[in-house]
């Protein structure tokens, strides 16, 4: 039975095959979506349901690349600003970008000992007062883990200035494994600022001779600095610190430049209400800006009122700085002195604001008229 099935396969297929090979092959037609049962309106449904389904996948994949973008730039933009990257921030883990920081020479006026705890916030929100050693001191902080750098280098420029009319730095404290506990402790002024001071005194509890003393200390003060090629370019009675016994003392030294020869400074810091014209202008400018700020500080001395308080605009309505800033350009416009104000006084506050650079005193000149009237003790004459 066998053989016999083997014969005809032998005899048969070998014949039909040699005719056509393809035909010993069967073919089975592939079905269609109609064959399936699908109708032509349900294909339809079916094509239109992926098209959306396509759409909606790709404008997943644009939104997420853009949001990406976004962060990306965001990022980018935040460590242009400062090298210090975000990490930082939370003030617990240290950033491998901090090798950034120049220390400078700090390890020199470095208190070995942790930071101190900060007590009674002053006006400004990285002032305290604190205690060393039983001593009251002032420990000023950062706010924000980018201002490290600013305050290193405020506590360096403080380190080098020698001056008994300055507010000394004491020393610097901080955590090395968190370089953003960074405090700077210094001199404390029990009468706080001048600005406060003058707003809380009345003008006959602060007598003609306090007066001219603590201006005297101030042109000490520039002296010391201008000798030792520094411009201090924020002067103004918030960063001038009285004290009791001490008297007044110059502070606030973020904004302060130390000039090396060739320099040409033009950048516009401080606080427009006590601005020289030429740093208004941005043009290149000398320590005489100092005296100019120094000018407009003795009228705050004589007034006891903030620099141009008086000066209404066409309304009636006091005009804001950027608008004195104008008109101190455009206009002359100065402060204002009181109708009692000893002549001498006036004239070597508007002395000091000559629109000539050139033509202001020297802390030096300035600093022998006032001590030559306080000897003589006739402020009126």
């Amino acid at each position: 039975m066998r053989r016999t099935l083997l014969r005809g396969l032998s005899t048969n297929g070998t014949s039909n095959a040699t005719k056509n090979d393809t035909s010993s092959i069967p073919t089975t037609a592939a079905p269609s979506l109609q064959t399936l049962g699908l109708s032509t309106s349900t294909i339809a449904v079916i094509a239109a349901g992926a098209v959306l389904f396509l759409v909606v996948i790709v404008v997943v994949v644009v939104v997420v690349r853009r949001r990406r973008t976004v962060h990306d730039k965001t990022a980018t933009t935040s460590t242009d600003r400062h090298p210090l990257s975000s990490a930082l921030s939370s003030l617990t883990h240290p950033s491998p970008s901090l090798a950034a920081l120049d220390w400078r020479d700090l390890d020199l006026v470095r208190i070995d000992m942790a930071p101190l705890p900060l007590t009674h916030r002053l006006a400004s929100s990285s002032l305290y007062v604190g205690t060393l050693r039983g001593e009251p001191v002032v420990i000023k902080s950062v706010s924000h883990p980018s201002h490290v750098q600013a305050l290193i280098d405020e506590i360096h420029f403080m380190a080098h200035l020698q001056s008994s009319k300055v507010v000394s730095l004491v020393g610097a404290v901080w955590s090395s494994s968190r370089p953003a506990t960074l405090q700077a402790i210094v001199e404390y002024m029990n009468l706080g600022s001048l600005a406060d001071y003058l707003a809380a005194t009345s003008r006959t509890a602060f007598p003609w001779s306090a007066k001219i003393a603590c201006a005297v200390n101030v042109a000490d003060a520039l002296f010391a600095m201008h000798a030792q090629d520094t411009i201090h370019r924020d002067l103004n009675s918030a960063t001038v610190l009285v004290d009791s016994v001490k008297g007044a003392k110059v502070a606030g030294f973020r904004a302060s430049k130390r000039v090396v020869f060739g320099d040409c400074l033009t950048a516009k810091v401080g606080s427009l209400r006590w601005m020289a014209p030429e740093m208004l202008l941005l043009k290149e400018y000398s320590s005489a800006v100092d005296l100019f700020s120094f000018g407009v500080l003795l009228s705050e001395l004589d007034t006891h009122q903030l620099p141009y308080a008086d000066a209404m605009g066409s309304t009636g309505q006091p005009i804001s700085d950027d608008g004195i800033a104008r008109r101190v350009i455009y206009d002359h416009l100065r402060p204002s002195f009181r109708a009692d104000c000893p002549d001498w006084f006036v004239s070597l506050a508007m002395q000091c604001m000559a629109d000539d650079p050139t033509q202001r005193p020297t802390a030096l000149q300035v600093m022998f008229t006032l001590k030559a009237k306080l000897a003589e003790g006739s402020f009126f004459v």
